[in-house]
């Protein structure tokens, strides 16, 4: 009759501590193997002819015991409005500061992706021409070259003497950096094909100077500016998240009517917060046009404004209630309200 394996370990500690009883007697009936007995190093010996299964006990199972908690425990790290957790999309960051001041506060850029309206790198279709030019006017080329734009890096210095040492910084802390990135065809960035944020955000759009800035023709471009961000914007945002837009506040930009221009991509204003400029270390709002590009714009009355879809919204929570403040005021076509528990309703 065989004896099991338990059975056999326990007659072999019994006859141990007896002393004259001798080798406790283990059986196998036939060819069959007996199944492994598992030692941890406190326990009993091993049976001879018994295999053994080794688990890990002792100091490697404290060892990860103490990772799985350093993993549970890992800060999500916050500074101002953004949290290392979210996934940011910054777009119009001229000199790339502000992006800077996030990912230096997160130890880590890889959810952020930071964008510029200014290239970086030679123009492709600049430098197609210039090479058309030199085969087709060969030393006379020179002479049509004159005036000719073709190093975007220069540009780019010209405004912002600590661009390139930025997005270097940006770079070796993982985040993606874009250049060449227009606000209002954006969702034909192949780099951003795919891509949904949790926060995107535009601090201080400004069309450029063509004019007075409370004149109407001013007005009418920074409005164009901010409608085609907010329709290119909604594709790449993530339900119930936001997309935020830092503002003045006084006669002329008001004219702007963010607030309806956000209506026309299924937007709503749900929060608005003042914009606290000491929040981001290094950050400066700076013109980003004209003679005074790259000098410091003034910074009283700046405001954070927060924009959500109204189309679909998380259920149960604050900004929902908000939101449908907001859609009644404005008289909007109410919601489809998105119960998280079940995305099927």
């Amino acid at each position: 009759m065989a004896v099991s394996v338990a059975t056999a370990a326990v007659i072999g500690l019994a006859a141990e501590a007896e002393g004259d009883v001798g080798e406790a007697p283990f059986e196998v009936a036939g060819d069959e193997v007996p199944p492994p007995v598992e030692a941890d190093g406190t326990g009993a010996a091993a049976v001879e002819g018994v295999p053994v299964a080794v688990t890990a006990g002792g100091e490697e199972e404290q060892k990860v015991l103490e990772g799985e908690d350093e993993e549970e425990e890992k800060e999500v790290k916050w500074l101002g409005q953004y949290s290392s957790a979210q996934r940011i999309l910054l777009v119009g960051d001229g000199d790339f500061f502000f992006s800077l001041a996030l990912a230096t506060a997160f130890g880590s850029g890889t959810n952020l992706v930071a964008t510029s309206l200014d290239t970086y790198g030679c123009k492709m279709h600049a430098y197609i021409y210039m090479q058309f030019l030199v085969r087709r006017f060969q030393e006379r080329a020179v002479v049509h070259l004159d005036g000719l734009d073709f190093r975007a890096p220069e540009a780019l210095k010209s405004k912002y003497n600590k661009a390139e040492s930025n997005i270097a910084e940006l770079k070796r802390l993982g985040a993606t950096v874009l250049h060449g990135v227009d606000v209002k065809k954006m969702k034909l960035q192949s780099e951003l094909k795919n891509r949904k944020f949790d926060r995107i955000v535009f601090n201080f759009p400004h069309a450029g100077f063509t004019g007075k800035e409370d004149g109407m023709r001013m007005i009418k471009s920074h409005r164009e500016l901010v409608r085609g961000f907010f329709h290119n914007a909604v594709c790449f945002l993530r339900p119930s998240c936001e997309i935020h837009i830092s503002h003045k506040i006084g006669s002329a930009y008001n004219k702007w009517d963010l607030e309806g221009l956000a209506s026309g991509a299924s937007l709503v204003l749900v929060e608005k917060v003042p914009f606290r400029q000491e929040d981001y270390p290094g950050y400066d709002q700076k013109r980003g046009e004209g003679t005074r590009a790259g000098k410091s714009a003034l910074r009283q009355n700046r405001w954070t404004l927060y924009f959500q879809q109204y189309g679909i919204v998380g259920e149960g929570s604050l900004e929902v209630y908000l939101c449908m403040d907001r859609i009644e005021k404005l008289g909007l076509p109410k919601p489809h309200v998105l119960n998280i528990s079940n995305p099927k309703t």
